[in-house]
């Protein structure tokens, strides 16, 4: 709303024309019209980084204490989840890192420009050597700078700062020479508030796009079992009995456990009666690793997979390499074949190729057998009861299962009509998960594009309109020097304005940043 007596607020102005060349690769961009540059010392009445040795002070109860894991990307919100608790020491050298509300929170090494803003319900609370605290003045917006170091502006000055090749770091004079683009200080809680308001909407955007993905991968479980225990398809009995004709039950070298004859599971559990015409049997009766090692030099045109070339729990192929690059022994497959990783089952990697290649040997190359169909077998190891399974014979300090473990899985298995039947509708619902998986992921990718779209435009100044009767940010940082000469050097400059509490009818986004 435009306050009495004032002029409508006027959109931001272009650049003047003499700026349009632009900086430097070492300079930064010039500021938006009626901003000014600032280092961040400048306006900051403190910057300082937590102590070492804190570790011998650490307690199941006591004050917080912050580390590099409760930091992270793209926010400015502590994550306590994986909070440590500590007994500071008496004395100066505890007080030195304790922490206020409204401090800035950067981490200074390794994963360097990770950002926090400390709130007023933390408590007592102090910091460890990796992170470092910049604390405002009052005359600063604390959210508006804390945002722009979070920005890609701001991320780009602190790589420019950084110091080392391999141990990357800041040092706290590096800290405060970054360089910021300072707004009027009414404009500076205007840039906030719209960060704030957009980001909102967009948080609740990706947390419906995350429960989404979330019931998908539950749904895609769902199939795969639904299809290993005769739930998905008509069974070749009932489509027999409706068409008046006979049917072939399942392949005798299954064992001959008929329909109702129970059994015992793998892993200890009594399925449910078997749907008729279906089998019972163990996985080792009906298919065997029989396929041959080479050494990678005497297939050197053939394609290879190695672990991580096929996605967990997804049966996906990522790539492929040369297998003349490889060194060690491979295990030599064809089209069709079932690729079960060993190495952690919970991770279930599991791939049929329709081409021939190699691949790594922690992979259990499993060729189809007269009595089942190489895709179900491949859905059938990709089932969730089958992970648990091979990963409960895998317990202990052995990182991988053998087919002598896996053999003794009992398998329920169908005539090979129905097999092939319930591969056409797991197939099926599979691509529609596929499809919907992709769509998903690319808003999210959206998403974050648009995160990093609101936040460069903020700190160019064009995400709010500008009112040319804000006191310019040069007449701002006048008083901002003013104050440090008048306080000294290192001392608190007053304590820091808040901003009111934003209602939840103003939280509202237009996503077309």
């Amino acid at each position: 709303m435009n306050r009495p007596g004032h002029s409508p607020i006027e959109p931001r102005a272009q650049i003047a024309s003499a700026q349009a060349a632009g900086p430097t690769a070492d300079e930064p961009p010039p500021p938006p019209s009626g901003w000014v540059r600032a280092e961040l010392g400048e306006l900051s009445t403190l910057v300082t980084s937590g102590s070492r040795g804190w570790a011998q002070h650490y307690a199941a109860e006591g004050a917080a204490f912050i580390r590099m894991g409760n930091l992270d990307w793209g926010t400015t919100i502590l994550d306590l989840r994986t909070l440590q608790r500590v007994r500071p020491p008496q004395g100066a050298e505890g007080e030195r890192t304790r922490l206020q509300a409204g401090d800035i929170l950067i981490s200074i090494t390794a994963e360097l420009g990770m950002v926090a803003l400390v709130q007023e319900n933390l408590g007592e609370a102090y910091i460890n050597q990796h992170i470092g605290l910049v604390r405002t003045t009052a005359l600063a917006d604390t959210h508006y700078l804390a945002w722009f170091i979070v920005s890609p502006a701001g991320q780009r000055e602190l790589r420019k700062k950084q110091r080392g090749a391999t141990k990357i770091g800041l040092g706290l004079d590096d800290l405060r020479a970054v360089s910021v683009p300072l707004a009027p200080l009414p404009e500076q809680h205007r840039i906030v508030a719209e960060i704030e308001k957009q980001f909102s909407r967009l948080d609740a955007a990706v947390a419906a796009l995350k429960r989404v993905q979330a019931n998908l991968k539950r749904y895609r479980a769902a199939v795969l079992q639904a299809a290993c225990e005769g739930r998905l398809v008509p069974t070749e009995a009932e489509l027999a009995h409706t068409e008046g004709r006979g049917y072939e039950p399942a392949c005798a070298a299954a064992g001959g456990a008929e329909r109702g004859a129970g059994g015992m599971m793998g892993d200890g559990q009594r399925p449910e009666e078997l749907p008729p015409g279906w089998a019972g049997t163990t996985l080792g009766e009906i298919v065997a690793p029989t396929r041959p090692r080479h050494h990678p030099q005497d297939c050197p045109q053939l394609p290879f997979i190695g672990m991580e070339h096929v996605e967990a729990h997804t049966m996906r192929l990522l790539g492929t390499v040369p297998a003349a690059v490889m060194k060690s022994s491979a295990v030599h497959f064809f089209p069709g074949d079932v690729l079960y990783g060993r190495l952690r089952p919970y991770l279930n990697k599991i791939y049929r190729p329709d081409f021939e290649g190699l691949c790594s040997a922690e992979f259990i190359v499993l060729p189809p057998s007269q009595c089942i169909d190489g895709r179900f077998l491949q859905y059938r190891l990709n089932a969730a009861d089958f992970m648990a399974f091979a990963s409960h014979v895998n317990e202990g300090d052995r990182p991988r299962v053998d087919f002598s473990q896996l053999a003794q899985y009992h398998v329920w298995l169908p005539p090979l009509p129905e097999q092939r039947r319930i591969v056409a509708e797991v197939g099926r619902r599979l691509s529609v998960i596929d499809e919907m998986e992709v769509a998903v992921t690319a808003n999210l990718k959206r998403a974050e594009r648009l995160r990093q779209a609101i936040l460069k435009r903020a700190f160019a100044g064009e995400l709010v309109p500008q009112d040319p009767h804000d006191e310019p940010a040069s007449a701002l940082l006048e008083r901002i020097r003013g104050e440090r000469a008048a306080a000294g050097e290192g001392k608190t400059l007053g304590s820091r304005r808040g901003r009111p509490r934003k209602q939840a009818s103003e939280l509202a986004l237009d996503l077309g940043v």
